[in-house]
């Protein structure tokens, strides 16, 4: 613990995976406005058992920028968080000294789609049809650990 005594930061990037837009300036421009996003909000097919709604990314599109094993790897969430941070570093151009940076991830769960598709092959096919990364995916601190590394 410090001694009382403020410590400050600086945000130099920032990143954005919203309804409103999947860049900066796009979502700036719809809250700036005061518009809504007017998002097509969609039942999750994956959970047909589940009340769970959820409004697409505006302009997100994670095949423009991660590898195919990478897509397969990483939970939609993980993607976007990948886009947000990149974003968030081009927009800080050459200022972060990336060994004083920080993650910092809001979140109350990991990622609960992957989650139920695993514990469906767990119940169909059993445990060697399941994915090694299930655990580490679904953890809450997942996104902040895979965006540090």
């Amino acid at each position: 613990m410090t001694s009382g005594r403020a410590r400050s930061a600086t945000v130099l990037g920032a990143g954005v995976v919203s309804p409103a837009g999947s860049t900066l300036p796009d979502a700036w421009a719809v809250v700036g406005a005061g518009g809504h996003t007017r998002a097509e909000v969609m039942e999750y097919a994956e959970l047909p058992e589940l009340p769970v709604l959820g409004c697409r990314a505006a302009g997100f599109d994670p095949e423009t920028f991660l590898e195919r094993h990478e897509l397969r790897r990483l939970d939609r969430t993980h993607q976007m968080s990948f886009w947000a941070a990149d974003h968030a570093l081009n927009a800080a151009g050459d200022g972060p000294d990336l060994a004083r940076c920080a993650v910092v991830v809001g979140t109350g769960f990991g990622s609960e789609l992957f989650q139920a598709a695993q514990l469906e092959l767990f119940n169909k096919r059993g445990y060697r049809a399941t994915s090694p990364l299930t655990i580490p995916v679904v953890m809450p601190n997942s996104i902040a650990a895979q965006l540090s590394m």
